[in-house]
């Protein structure tokens, strides 16, 4: 199988590590999913990352050291997934290098070209992302299944990130 990018998940709610990682696969991404640092570390020794998605709080560490670690061997793009919605750890980070931050429980991105969002309940499933980094975000729950997809937008696609 040819693969778009590839992407690193680290996040430990297994049941969210598994629904964005199935996404993420199902849309021609190679996906590895990490539930820990040592984990992803371990990822990172054998792949090459365009992408990482982190939450923060880990049971081994936090995304916020993962990031500074990967940062300095890579120029892989960053996005925080994380229940920590301080203003100070947003901004801390930006500061590490983050590419965008988005906190839990999510809202889903209804439409690009308004950029209007719509809260829904999705029982923490759903999800927000600018424009930088995807075009559509939508949540469904067929059959009691979480499906979470994701269009990332042409800055990933073509390489440029």
């Amino acid at each position: 199988m040819i693969y778009l990018h590839t992407i690193l998940v680290l996040e430990d709610d297994i049941e969210l590590n598994n629904t964005i990682c199935y996404s993420l696969e199902k849309n021609g991404y190679r996906v590895m999913g990490a539930k820990t640092c040592e984990e992803a570390k371990n990822y990172t020794n054998s792949y090459t990352f365009h992408m990482a998605i982190l939450d923060i709080n880990l049971p081994d560490g936090n995304g916020f050291q993962f990031c500074k670690w990967i940062k300095a061997r890579s120029n892989t793009l960053i996005l925080f997934l994380s229940a920590k919605d301080l203003e100070t750890d947003i901004l801390h980070g930006y500061e590490l290098g983050a590419d965008d931050y988005v906190t839990k429980p999510f809202n889903p991105l209804e439409s690009k070209s308004e950029k209007d969002f719509e809260d829904f309940d999705t029982g923490g499933m759903g999800i927000m992302l600018v424009k930088e980094v995807c075009s559509n975000v939508s949540y469904s729950n067929p059959d009691g299944k979480n499906v979470l997809t994701l269009e990332f937008t042409d800055r990933v696609n073509d390489g440029n990130i």
